[in-house]
């Protein structure tokens, strides 16, 4: 997913907004524009396609169709559709494209200490979101729809009310990839007591059962959020400590490999010797 980054302390550039409202059948037509375009999902679903991804507006979802980018129906949508819509420039013309993980990395790397001269100067514009707060988005929107119809006395005031609107879509984004990051780094450390615990007691039953039991996990959970972390499977990575253990114990003791078996982990030698010939 591409996004783009243009920086909050300049306006954007209102041209043009309104309401689209269809009983059935809409195709957006093929177009390549020289502005940008947001669109809010009311009711009903839109499909329409950007480069060569394939997107659905839905409500609760937003789109953002980049400037210089062809877009297009890709199939006519069914029953009542509703969605809002609003064309926009923004100050820098050729704005850099990001993808997803260099803005999660963005947002992960900025430390609260510096944080106001990163990502807060920003608007972050995204091809696809979800709102974690429809109503608020779309309570700016219909301000900003008010107060173009009314032609006011200066057209700044729909630039701001235009970017307010884009301001809040951004804070959803950035408040939702920071929760994220939160629940991938404690997920993170828990997985790191589990390998610490592994340690000093690979010996022991250390099943997918057992582990989910004892740190208080669901076993489909555990061993996603294992390998994830780790790149191996929690069975594998058991299997490494114990072939690990043994390997010590072959060197530096006159144990048989029945009695190296069962004190590295491992139920009898002949599992043993087949998990140590892998």
């Amino acid at each position: 997913m591409l996004h783009i980054l243009p920086a909050s302390k300049n306006p954007l550039k209102y041209i043009s907004s309104g309401h689209l409202l269809s009983n059935d059948g809409f195709l957006h037509p093929r177009r390549n524009l020289d502005t940008h375009v947001l669109l809010l999902g009311l009711k009903g679903t839109m499909y329409i396609t950007q480069g060569k991804t394939q997107w659905q507006l839905k409500p609760n979802t937003y789109i953002v169709l980049f400037a210089g980018m062809e877009h297009y129906g890709y199939k006519p949508s069914e029953g009542e559709l509703s969605y809002l819509w609003c064309h926009f420039q923004t100050k820098q013309r050729n704005p850099k494209f990001l993808h997803t993980d260099e803005v999660i990395n963005l947002i992960n790397n900025t430390s609260n200490e510096n944080r106001d001269n990163m990502l807060l100067d920003t608007y972050i514009l995204s091809e696809f979101g979800e709102l974690s707060d429809h109503a608020r988005v779309e309570l700016c929107y219909h301000q900003l729809l008010d107060i173009a119809r009314e032609k006011p006395y200066s057209h700044f005031i729909s630039d701001y009310a235009l970017s307010l609107l884009v301001l809040e879509i951004s804070n959803q984004y950035f408040c939702f990839a920071t929760s994220n990051a939160i629940e991938r780094n404690k997920s993170k450390q828990r997985i790191t007591e589990i390998i610490e615990w592994l340690r000093t007691h690979h010996v022991e039953d250390c099943s997918l059962q057992n582990l989910a039991e004892r740190f208080h996990y669901h076993p489909t959970y555990l061993s996603a959020a294992f390998a994830k972390n780790t790149g191996l499977t929690l069975v594998r990575y058991v299997k490494k400590l114990r072939i690990d253990t043994a390997k010590d114990l072959l060197l530096k003791t006159d144990d048989t490999v029945a009695q190296i078996a069962l004190a590295s982990g491992f139920s009898d030698d002949k599992t043993f010797m087949k998990a140590f010939k892998e």
